[in-house]
C-alpha cells in the first residue's frame, strides 16, 4: 500500500525528539508500505543523510526553506489567529505539491507529524489522514508561563491559548490521531468516534550494546536538545541547585551536559567541573563514559527519549515524578524519582558511594526498557492504524 508521510523537518540527523520518532517510524513503516516522503528543511540535507534515508522510501521531496523566508508567515500570525508555529511552517508551495502527488500517485493514506503542518497539508476526499499530535503542545507552552516574565510571559500565554484552540479545530480535518503517551492523550481534544492511538516511542537496539569505560569520565550526565526550554531549565537546575549539595561529599564531582544547540544559558554553566559538549555524533559514547544519568525535568511533556536511551545503556537514572509519569518505571526498583534538589542530592550521593546499588538499579532499568519500549512494537501498532483505520478511543 502507498503511504505519504509529511514532516516539518528532515529526519536526519536525528538530534531532536520529533526527528528521532520520524526516523524510526520511517524505517519500521517501510516494511509495510511504499513510502512517499515530503518534508521541510532549513537547508539542503547532506549527501550522507540522504543516502541513509533512500532505502526506506519510494520517493522523497524536500522543501529547503531557510528561516528568513518563514519570518513573514510568522509575523502574519499576529493578525491571523493561528498559532505562531503553525504559521511558521505554512508553505503554499509544499501544499500544492502534496495535493498533486496524492492525486497523481493515487496515494490512499497520509500520515502527518505535528499540528504545525495544519496549514500545509491539503485534504481531499478518498484519502485517509492520520495526525500524530505527539505531545499536547498547548500544555507544554503553558508550562513555560510560570518561568517567564514581561512580554515573553504574555506571548507564551497567547500561544498556549491559540494552540489549544487549534488542537481542537484540527480534529475536523483528520480521520485518526495519535500521541506518544496516554497522559498527553488526556490533555488533547476529544476526537469522538475517530480513532485515537497511543503510539509510544521506543529505543534503538544499539543502545543496549553501549560499551562502558572501565573508569568513568563523568559522574553525572544529562543529555538532550540544549536549546529546548525544558532541557535548559533542567540543566540549570542540575548545575545550580543539585551540584553544590553533592559537592559537599564529592568535591571533584564531574558533570557532562551533552546535546545539540546549547543555549547561551547552558554554555554559561560550563566550569572546571561541568563540561558542555554540544552535539556529538553518537550519544552512546557519553552514556558509556558516565556513572549516573540525572534528569531534573520539571517542565515539558511526553515520553523522554533521553531516559529510554540512558536506561537501555544500563545507566542508573534519577528523574522527577513528571518525567516518570509517562515512562511508568517503578521508583526504587528500575528508576529513582526525586522531588527536589535535596532528594536528588541524597540519592546521587548514595549511588556514588555504593556502586553495587547503582549497578542493580541500572540493570533493572535496562530490563524494564527492553521489556516495554521497542520501536518494532510501536511501529506495528502504527502500521495497523494506518492500514486498517480501526476505531479506538482514548
Amino acid at each position: 500500500m502507498k503511504l505519504m508521510i509529511v514532516l516539518s523537518r528532515f529526519p536526519l540527523p536525528a538530534r531532536k525528539g520529533d526527528k528521532l520518532r520520524a526516523w524510526e517510524q520511517l524505517k519500521g513503516l517501510s516494511e509495510h508500505f511504499e513510502i512517499h516522503l515530503v518534508c521541510m528543511a532549513d537547508e539542503e540535507p547532506t549527501r550522507e543523510d540522504l543516502q541513509k534515508l533512500l532505502p526506506y522510501v519510494q520517493s522523497i521531496k524536500i522543501f529547503a526553506i531557510p528561516v528568513w523566508k518563514r519570518i513573514p508567515g510568522f509575523l502574519n500570525a499576529l493578525f491571523s489567529g493561528i498559532p505562531f508555529q503553525v504559521a511558521y511552517f505554512a508553505s503554499a508551495q509544499m501544499r500544492k505539491y502534496i495535493l498533486n502527488k496524492l492525486q497523481a500517485e493515487k496515494i490512499p493514506v497520509c500520515y502527518t507529524q505535528l499540528i504545525r503542518l495544519g496549514k500545509t497539508v491539503p485534504h481531499i476526499p478518498g484519502v485517509y489522514y492520520l495526525l500524530d499530535y505527539m505531545d499536547a503542545l498547548s500544555a507544554g507552552m503553558n508550562n513555560r508561563v510560570p518561568e517567564s516574565r514581561g512580554l515573553m510571559r504574555s506571548l507564551y500565554k497567547w500561544e498556549a491559548r491559540r494552540l489549544a484552540k487549534y488542537e481542537k479545530a484540527i480534529v475536523a480535518q483528520y480521520d485518526a490521531f495519535s500521541a506518544i503517551t496516554a497522559a498527553d492523550a488526556k490533555l488533547l481534544p476529544d476526537t469522538g468516534p475517530k480513532p485515537f492511538y497511543v503510539i509510544p516511542n521506543g529505543v534503538s537496539a544499539d543502545f543496549f550494546e553501549t560499551t562502558k569505560l572501565p573508569a568513568a569520565e563523568y559522574d553525572l550526565l544529562f543529555t538532550g536538545n540544549m536549546g529546548y526550554f525544558p532541557n535548559v531549565k533542567a540543566a540549570s537546575y542540575l548545575v545550580e541547585e543539585i551540584y553544590p549539595i553533592v559537592q559537599t561529599s564529592f568535591s571533584q564531582l564531574r558533570i557532562a551536559l551533552v546535546g545539540t544547540d546549547p543555549s547561551e544559558k547552558v554554555k554559561a554553566l560550563a566550569s572546571d567541573g561541568v563540561k558542555v559538549t554540544g552535539f556529538i555524533s553518537d550519544m552512546r559514547t557519553a552514556l558509556g563514559a558516565s556513572k549516573l544519568f540525572v534528569a531534573p525535568l520539571f517542565t515539558g511533556s511526553g515520553l523522554q527519549n533521553k531516559l529510554l536511551e540512558a536506561m537501555a545503556a544500563g545507566l542508573p537514572v534519577l528523574t522527577t515524578p513528571l518525567a516518570n509519569e509517562a515512562l511508568g518505571a517503578v521508583d526504587g526498583e528500575s528508576i529513582m524519582v526525586c522531588r527536589d534538589a535535596r532528594e536528588f542530592s541524597e540519592k546521587i550521593i548514595l549511588l556514588l558511594q555504593q556502586p553495587e546499588i547503582a549497578g542493580a538499579l541500572g540493570q533493572a532499568g535496562q530490563t524494564f526498557v527492553r521489556a516495554n519500549y521497542g520501536w518494532k512494537a510501536s511501529n506495528e501498532m502504527l502500521a495497523r492504524g494506518l492500514g486498517l483505520g480501526q476505531r479506538e478511543s482514548k
